[in-house]
């Protein structure tokens, strides 16, 4: 079941022509989890010098992401941290100092037509490259993955948001196209994959120049004014009504989003490794907003003062969209891989947030695209009773859409719930 978007936001989302760059802070905090997988062995010591774009912290082979310092500086300690994924983690602390070797530098691209598929692939976990398509994850683990499959790989590309109220992977493939294409052909050459698939809104007005592609390329569009649209779920059953003449998706396909791609690019291009994101900030507690490019490690406050400051004291401050975003609640939080905006909002929007007990409506089973049961899984929780059988297994099949919380009148936190029931069966 899908909904109008206008159900669920007030307000359209803004759109932008261009991003700006933010100031470069004195002082940058590098959190040393930057997905969810293990954590990287941090290789740098308090009060040694780095450079920009040095390697900070990496893992063993290609089994976690590489972290790289933001800005060239000084390591001045070592903390814990709370992230915007609601974890408190281990992070590094480096002072600004010394001179910038890849900001403001004159790039030379590189023919990476020319390189085996397994450089590729080797560059592109050295560059660090979080794949934001949902969950973040090391790209270069699920490229390593879609090797080992027997099977033929496609590669889906959404250039859209899958939260409705964010605008960032849009205004990327909007504002970027041809770096986001080739980043996508880079990945697919990476993994011999036999297609490239973009799905594209059917309002955002870009042609794609599929017929240049060295991988094999198609175009569906997608109707963005339902929700949800954009999960993997979603995707999948978008391909089923496709008539290009290939076959429809599956889950052993990789799926990536326009800032993957567009960071691939740079990583393949240039060489250039993962020091920054795109972010869209806003927020009524705000005197302004905007698409900025942010150095990793740059405070949520100091995104607060790029737009003018605050108008009123924020409430709340929540990551990667007002639906399947998180919420935050200290500003000194700092900018990781898989932040996409950042909303700092007043007590007036949330006026009307207080949880009640269950009361038996049902929305949440009818609202439900793969057809599980939120409030039973959220009862059994409440229970305690976390191994009953199939209805806790069917927390598994959920695709995060968070339409259940959307639609509870009790204003229950059901999608968290389900989030932490599938976190308790992949530890097993």
């Amino acid at each position: 079941m899908s909904i109008r978007i206008s159900e669920i936001l007030s307000n359209s989302p803004v759109s932008f022509d261009s991003a700006l760059n933010t100031f470069i802070p004195s002082e940058v905090i590098v959190s040393l989890i930057q997905d969810d997988c293990h954590e990287p062995l941090c290789i740098v010591k308090e009060g040694q010098a780095v450079a920009e774009g040095q390697v900070l912290a990496t893992g063993s082979g290609i089994h976690s992401s590489v972290i790289h310092s933001p800005v060239p500086g000084v390591v001045s300690g070592f903390i814990s941290c709370s992230m915007p994924s609601g974890k408190r983690v281990p992070a590094v602390k480096i002072k600004l100092s010394g001179e910038f070797s890849l900001f403001g530098k004159p790039k030379q691209k590189s023919n990476w037509n020319s390189y085996p598929a397994a450089s590729i692939r080797r560059l592109i976990s050295d560059s660090g490259v979080i794949n934001t398509f949902s969950s973040p994850y090391p790209l270069a683990m699920q490229l390593d993955a879609s090797t080992q499959l027997k099977n033929d790989v496609i590669v889906a590309v959404r250039l859209f948001d899958q939260d409705p109220s964010c605008v960032t992977d849009r205004f990327i493939a909007n504002t970027y196209l041809e770096q986001v294409v080739e980043g996508a052909q880079v990945v697919a050459t990476s993994i011999n994959a036999s297609a490239v698939v973009f799905f594209k809104p059917m309002d955002l007005n870009i042609e794609i120049p599929v017929d240049e592609c060295k991988i094999k390329s198609f175009v569906l569009s997608v109707d963005t004014s339902k929700y949800p649209c954009g999960g993997q779920y979603d995707i999948i059953q978008a391909s089923k009504k496709n008539s290009l003449g290939i076959r429809e998706l599956n889950k052993t396909d990789l799926f990536l989003d326009s800032g993957t791609a567009l960071a691939v690019y740079e990583a393949a291009a240039y060489n250039q490794p993962v020091v920054d994101k795109l972010i869209h900030v806003s927020g009524n507690a705000i005197a302004g907003q905007g698409m900025f490019k942010v150095r990793i490690g740059t405070s949520f406050r100091a995104l607060a003062a790029e737009c003018g400051g605050f108008v009123k004291l924020p409430v709340k401050i929540i990551v990667n969209g007002l639906v399947c975003g998180l919420n935050v609640s200290d500003l000194d939080t700092p900018v990781t891989k898989y932040v996409k905006s950042v909303a700092f909002l007043t007590k007036k929007t949330f006026s009307y947030n207080i949880i009640n007990d269950c009361i038996r409506c049902g929305h949440c089973r009818n609202l439900c695209p793969v057809g599980i049961k939120p409030d039973i899984l959220f009862s059994l929780y409440k229970k305690h009773r976390v191994s009953d059988g199939s209805f806790v297994q069917s927390a598994a099949l959920c695709n995060g859409c968070v339409l259940c919380n959307t639609g509870c009148p009790s204003r229950l936190p059901l999608a968290q719930v389900i989030s932490l029931l599938k976190g308790s069966r992949n530890e097993k």
